[in-house]
C-alpha cells in the first residue's frame, strides 16, 4: 500500500464517520507540518462535552483518545488497507462503546496509575496516560 497523504486520510475518516449512526462528529486536520494527522471526534449528543478522537497520522500509527486524557495507540508501519480499516473499525467500536458508558476505571497495581477500560463485544481494550503523564505521576515524590 502506498502511505496515505493527510488528505487522504481525512477522506477515509470521512467515510468512517458516516457509520457512526447517532453519534455528532468532526473530522479535520492537525498537527505541524510535515507532522500532519487527521483525526475524527465524536461525541455525544445527551453529552457533547464527553468525546473520543480517532487519529491516524503519519508512519503508520492510530490512536484513540478520550477525556482524561487516556489513550490507545497502535503503530503498523506496515498496515495494508484492510490492516488500516480493521485499526479504524475497532477504534470506532471503541469510541462509541466510550460513548455509550461501555466503560470503567481502574488503576495499576504497582504504581496506582489510573487507567480506562472500555468493553468491547469480544474484549476489553485498555486505555492509559500519555507517557509524560506517566512519568509526572512516578516521579512526583
Amino acid at each position: 500500500m502506498a502511505p496515505l497523504n493527510v488528505v487522504d486520510k481525512k477522506a477515509l475518516l470521512s467515510e468512517l464517520a458516516s457509520t457512526a449512526v447517532g453519534m455528532n462528529s468532526d473530522v479535520g486536520i492537525d498537527g505541524v507540518p510535515p507532522h500532519h494527522h487527521a483525526f475524527l471526534k465524536l461525541t455525544s449528543p445527551s453529552a457533547p462535552d464527553d468525546y473520543a478522537i480517532i487519529s491516524l497520522g503519519g508512519a503508520g500509527w492510530f490512536q484513540l483518545e478520550i477525556p482524561g486524557p487516556y489513550y490507545h495507540l497502535q503503530a503498523d508501519d506496515l498496515a495494508s488497507d484492510e490492516d488500516t480499516m480493521e485499526y479504524l473499525e475497532e477504534y470506532l467500536q471503541a469510541a462509541t462503546a466510550y460513548l455509550d458508558g461501555r466503560w470503567s476505571l481502574g488503576k495499576s497495581r504497582f504504581f496506582r496509575l489510573p487507567f480506562v477500560t472500555i468493553h468491547l463485544e469480544d474484549r476489553p481494550l485498555k486505555l492509559g496516560l500519555s507517557v509524560g503523564d506517566t512519568f509526572r505521576r512516578v516521579f512526583r515524590r
